[in-house]
């Protein structure tokens, strides 16, 4: 069926239940997007709101019939008021969100890239997703930035300033915004796509790849620069528990400098430096946040510690990504919060990204340990405690004996072999929303959280086989009143 572009968007009933197809917009004749989609006119769940922003005004035809399929310039009026709508972590607007990509900062915003798929809220039509903020706690959600191509869909990434220029993609007076992906075809290459003017549009590089196939399913290029090596790195996932390191003077070029095992782990590396007191380390994460703590030495990156890890397996955040960009030591990371509480609940979105945490080096007997605490920003959040309220934030301190274990919301968990000070005392911060929870303990060098339907009617917090010696307990103003004040 033919039709013109003159709408924001190409609106789509789906319900998960029904066969997957492809339905593909088509210019002149030939395919021009193709997206997998659960379609049912029949029996919609509900709505997918594709953008046609790079169609607008163009004739298009699409393979589906009158019915099927509508036109709007409008979203859904009630976004951002859903019964399992996160109230203070960031989500979608609509459709799937995976892990946190090319997080970086630039002249006073913030910028979060993450897997997406405007489809449905299933996993699939990877995508870069695209959403801003001031102060990381209210996010605008922008435009897709990154579509999929000939190379493949567009898997996981990162981004960096390009503050000399070496790529020669400046026009005015922006610095250019780089950013690094996976294009998954057969095979996976990493390819460069680039912004001159602030963050508003993306154009890719076109002599992609900039890193051809070397091994496996090689993906999530982090790219960072290195002061002591005066080059930049990209660290790269390559197969098993396998990672390398590359090395670019133009951000254009790389060469292969090492590789080496991260035991436990895969997928997704992080790559920066932390300081500690006079010292500076770099840290290396993977996925599952297994990490190692380190420094250059003769070119090569050289931990000085066994492999740490900063939570439970059952924990259900993933591919933790650190903000580029920013000024002075301090740096501040998200992750993919992987509960699927809400599409399994019939919601029009799913999963969340983790509150932001600042990241730390701390001694912990002869170690150095990688900690995690939630940005001092969520404060500014804080009401005083109304039971029911949308989400809350929890302060603690446990005395725990044998056998101790914690309630929050109706869910237990136990306190074994958690990091109490030499005092005996369990510190703990727990950040809880409407479906789940994050829990820090001691200095944040261990955490976990748990998706589920929070009942925020419940109990916020009690234990047993522990003595709760403090508990500051507060409510959290939703940040989606922001969008309700515009």
């Amino acid at each position: 069926m033919i039709f013109i572009a003159d709408k924001k968007y190409l609106v789509l009933p789906v319900n998960d239940l029904s066969p997957e197809r492809d339905v593909t917009l088509f210019r002149g004749g030939n395919g021009v997007y193709t997206l997998k989609v659960r379609a049912d006119s029949d029996n919609p769940a509900y709505h997918s709101y594709i953008s046609l922003g790079r169609f607008a005004g163009e004739s298009l035809e699409i393979n589906l019939g009158a019915g099927e399929f509508a036109l709007s310039d409008d979203l859904p009026r009630d976004i951002y008021k859903e019964p399992l709508r996160p109230a203070v972590h960031f989500s979608p607007r609509l459709g799937w969100m995976n892990d946190p990509n090319g997080l970086v900062y630039y002249k006073g915003t913030y910028h979060l890239f993450f897997q997406h798929n405007p489809a449905g809220v299933r996993w699939g039509n990877m995508h870069w997703g695209h959403a801003v903020s001031r102060d990381l706690l209210h996010w605008e959600e922008r435009e897709i930035a990154l579509y999929p191509d000939s190379f493949g869909t567009m898997f996981s990434g990162s981004a960096i300033i390009d503050t000399r220029n070496l790529t020669g993609f400046k026009t005015g007076d922006y610095d250019v915004i780089l950013l690094y992906y996976t294009a998954a075809g057969q095979p996976f290459t990493q390819c460069m796509a680039y912004s001159d003017d602030g963050g508003e549009s993306f154009k890719k590089y076109a002599a992609n790849p900039v890193v051809g196939h070397i091994a496996g399913s090689n993906r999530d290029p982090k790219v960072i620069w290195s002061d002591e090596l005066e080059c930049y790195i990209m660290a790269l996932y390559l197969e098993g528990s396998t990672y390398t390191l590359l090395k670019s003077d133009d951000l254009i070029n790389w060469t292969e400098s090492q590789r080496f095992e991260l035991p436990g782990d895969s997928e997704c590396p992080d790559f920066y430096p932390l300081e500690y007191g006079e010292y500076l380390f770099w840290v290396f994460s993977g996925a599952s946040d297994h990490y190692y703590i380190g420094g250059f030495e003769g070119g090569l990156f050289i931990p000085v510690r066994e492999h740490g890890s900063m939570h439970d397996d059952a924990t259900t955040l993933y591919a933790a990504q650190t903000f580029s960009g920013m000024e002075g030591s301090r740096r501040i990371r998200m992750s993919w919060n992987r509960a699927t509480v809400a599409g399994d609940a019939g919601m029009p979105f799913n999963c969340e990204m983790s509150v932001p945490v600042d990241m730390s080096l701390k001694r912990k007997g002869t170690a150095l340990v990688l900690c995690a605490n939630p940005i001092s920003e969520f404060e500014s959040l804080r009401l005083p405690y109304t039971p029911g309220k949308g989400a809350c934030d929890i302060e603690a301190v446990l005395i725990p004996r044998a056998k101790a274990s914690f309630t929050v919301f109706g869910h237990t968990e136990p306190l074994e072999n958690m990091p109490v000070d030499r005092d005996g005392s369990l510190r703990i911060r727990i950040i809880a929303d409407r479906t789940g929870y994050e829990a820090y303990f001691g200095d944040g060098e261990y955490y976990i959280t748990r998706g589920f339907k929070c009942d925020l009617g419940l109990a916020p917090l009690s234990a047993e086989n522990a003595e709760i010696k403090s508990r500051n307990i507060y409510s959290l103003k939703s940040i989606h009143d922001y969008h309700d004040s515009e």
